[in-house]
């Protein structure tokens, strides 16, 4: 195992764990405060992604061992989080379920922990995705996330916010076009391909940008919304990453 591999391993599997701390946050923030059973459970998966986290961080020397373990972990985890996750959806869709979260919201941080655990087992097996094809998958995956952001934002602020509530749905209405054309293209077309990757960092810059801004005017208090700045600078942590891997 390269010393490369191992950094990189390092830095995707880091994010992840953060995202999945976070996700976890968002969810004991939505739950209503009559299923203590549920709350509980949120508040555990946070504290045991938290730990995960600050253990794989102060892995200054990760060896094969080590990161096999680490990868071991994170699948048991992961698996358990998403059956999580997919329990409160089917309250959700049942109406068995009150608080603020979006069946779509639940959904979606559903897919992100699928996209996770692909990612372990790819990088347990030690090999990557590749190729143009392999990029398109991401690009599909990623560009369905921005758009869901986008919409999730334009909902969950203030009614009175109309400019940004305007943007936000402009945002979504791009990524919706993004991926349709996505769909249709084919990794036998690489020029046309690179030509639209180029269109997607564009977007995603512009996304990212506007992201960081509402996270700034909600952590100061100029922004309405019935979420924390954090969920702000969630969002915006994942379309660095997506551009991370555009780049």
């Amino acid at each position: 195992m390269s010393h490369h591999f191992l950094a990189e391993a390092q830095a995707l599997n880091l994010f992840w764990l953060e995202i999945m701390k976070e996700h976890a946050i968002f969810i004991y923030a939505g739950l209503p405060h009559e299923r203590g059973d549920l709350l509980e459970q949120a508040i555990r998966f946070e504290i045991e992604y938290r730990n995960e986290r600050d253990e794989w961080k102060n892995n200054y020397n990760p060896t094969m061992e080590s990161v096999s373990i680490a990868f071991s972990n994170a699948i048991s985890l992961t698996e358990e989080f998403l059956h999580f996750k997919l329990g409160l959806l089917q309250l959700q869709k049942t109406c068995q379920l009150g608080g603020s979260l979006f069946p779509l919201q639940l959904d979606h941080i559903a897919r992100e922990a699928r996209e996770y655990l692909t990612l372990l087992n790819v990088l347990s097996q030690m090999l990557a995705a590749s190729g143009m094809e392999g990029l398109l998958h991401k690009e599909l995956f990623w560009l369905r996330i921005m758009g869901e952001h986008a919409s999730f934002i334009a909902h969950l602020l203030d009614p009175s916010e109309h400019m940004m509530i305007q943007t936000a749905q402009t945002f979504a209405c791009d990524y919706d076009n993004l991926l349709a054309a996505a769909s249709s293209l084919s990794g036998a077309d690489p020029a046309g391909a690179s030509a639209f990757t180029a269109q997607i960092v564009a977007e995603t810059t512009n996304l990212r940008d506007w992201k960081a801004q509402t996270a700034a005017l909600r952590k100061e208090c100029k922004l309405m919304a019935i979420v924390p700045a954090l969920f702000f600078e969630h969002v915006k942590k994942e379309a660095n990453y997506f551009l991370s891997i555009l780049s």
